[in-house]
């Protein structure tokens, strides 16, 4: 479970954000959804322990996320990152470096778990090998998102997901989400208002409002 309370972030010398409180379950998918410039990224750089709070606390599971305890979280965290831009030859080179952080797993038992994810969300398996200047940015967030799904971390922080993805994409991403709560993480996504990828989350965060709906 990852839980913010009475958080608060400054910027400049202005909030960008208050008062700010919500819980991520286990299994559960909560999307934070504001305008541009509202602090949600710099919200899920303070929940990784990179940015801190200017008031209020945040807790994986009861203990306190710090400077000191960051670390260590982190190694259970998963992220998906608005640029995506990434410094690999092939799909393969990105996807072997992603599946490297979860030694205890054989890379081939990983792949054979992937290629069934992209057989059900209708990626084509050729596309393991292809050169990644041969795919769009939308659809290396999608195969990011799918590789990020079979790493099965505890905690997953998705920041604006549905960026640039079309419907099919978005589709694709959707169901990755919702696998990664069947798999029992604590996910939170951010969003813009009325964004599309809201469909596929469980609770909603209006971080300019702070109203809170299930």
């Amino acid at each position: 479970m990852l839980e913010i309370k009475n958080g608060r972030i400054d910027r400049d010398g202005k909030p960008l954000f208050s008062q700010l409180s919500f819980m991520a379950k286990e299994g559960e998918v909560v999307c934070v959804a504001g305008s541009q410039g509202c602090g949600k990224s710099s919200l899920l750089q303070a929940m990784m322990g990179f940015i801190p709070l200017d008031e209020g606390w945040l807790n994986v599971d009861g203990d306190l996320v710090n400077i000191h305890s960051a670390p260590y979280f982190r190694c259970r965290m998963a992220f998906l990152p608005q640029n995506v831009n990434m410094p690999y030859d092939k799909v393969s080179d990105m996807i072997s470096s992603l599946f490297s952080l979860k030694r205890e797993k054989k890379f081939d038992e990983m792949k054979e778990t992937l290629m069934t994810l992209w057989e059900e969300i209708g990626i084509a398996t050729e596309v393991f090998d292809k050169k990644l200047s041969e795919t769009t940015t939308s659809e290396q967030r999608v195969i990011l998102l799918s590789g990020l799904c079979v790493l099965e971390k505890e905690l997953v922080l998705l920041d604006e997901p549905s960026l640039w993805l079309n419907e099919e994409q978005l589709a694709q991403a959707g169901t990755c989400i919702r696998q990664m709560a069947r798999n029992d993480s604590s996910i939170v996504v951010t969003c813009q208002e009325h964004d599309p990828i809201l469909r596929y989350c469980d609770k909603l965060v209006e971080i300019n409002s702070h109203s809170y709906h299930n």
